[in-house]
């Protein structure tokens, strides 16, 4: 069996320039991609806790 060697290279003028995201930068989108995720668990959490209301019953 032979193997065929993975060439890692990025081609010119595709993805993220080296050194253009900071520390600053990286923790602002690392939270706006999370976020939203905590807001829909926090509350759904807090409304199937409550029940569901009468005015949704069937």
């Amino acid at each position: 069996m032979s193997t065929t060697p993975i060439h890692l290279e990025r081609p010119d003028g595709k993805g993220l320039a080296a050194g253009t995201l900071g520390l600053w930068g990286s923790t602002v989108i690392g939270l706006a991609s999370t976020a939203p995720v905590y807001s829909l668990v926090a509350t759904l959490g807090w409304v199937g806790s409550r029940g569901v209301p009468t005015w949704l019953r069937a």
